[in-house]
């Protein structure tokens, strides 16, 4: 892959996101206005327009997808995962050992450019941070997160982060998808267990 136009992410040492920072007993998703979308929705979808943060087990490289988080309880969300088309997919069934999490992170309201990367999937092991800058003509200022080896937008207006454990499922879905159709049939999927997030002061939530 030629990589000759990309613009790498820019470390910087903080950032609005990083304005408040909630972990353990005060890690508490009912905060943010997570609406009920669609009338036959499995439950609240927290996660319908915010980037999710992987990193291949093998590797540096960081994917970024759009991937929909449906709220369980103030510290867990359901995610739906594909290990037929999705990086995210691959990176979760195909390399993570039998007891070891996946660490996640779930920036939302950040960089229109990254937004757009999110929903398009790259030539492995190319990042969406790469591109999303090429796109802009100057780097996406990235972040470290507080609990997870990733980068975090360090403009996003919230970040959520935690893990995906290999062997546990709850019940996720249905839920309306952006085209107008239920996506999905409720079953058994993955559960991301939150261990912290950060946000902006009167952070603004986004969905779609």
């Amino acid at each position: 892959t030629d990589t000759s136009q990309h613009i790498p992410p820019r470390w910087v040492d903080t950032g609005p996101v990083k304005q408040n920072i909630l972990k353990g007993n005060d890690v508490n998703l009912e905060m943010f206005p997570t609406p009920h979308w669609n009338e036959r929705d499995g439950g609240r979808l927290l996660g319908s327009f915010g980037a999710v943060f992987t990193k291949d087990r093998d590797s540096d490289w960081v994917n970024i997808g759009i991937y929909r988080l449906m709220m369980h309880s103030k510290d867990e969300l359901g995610i739906q995962l594909d290990p037929a088309n999705q990086h995210i997919g691959e990176h979760y069934f195909k390399k993570i050992e039998d007891n070891e999490p996946m660490e996640v992170a779930v920036a939302i309201g950040h960089e229109p450019a990254l937004s757009f990367m999110a929903c398009i999937p790259t030539v492995d092991p190319v990042s969406e941070l790469d591109i999303a800058g090429a796109i802009r003509g100057q780097p996406i200022d990235v972040v470290k997160a507080e609990t997870v080896d990733l980068p975090v937008p360090a403009n996003a207006e919230i970040v959520i982060e935690g893990t995906i454990h290999p062997k546990e499922r709850k019940m996720e879905g249905p839920l309306g998808e952006y085209p107008g159709y239920y996506g999905g049939v409720a079953g058994p999927k993955p559960v991301l267990r939150v261990r912290c997030i950060t946000h902006r002061d009167d952070p603004i939530f986004r969905g779609t």
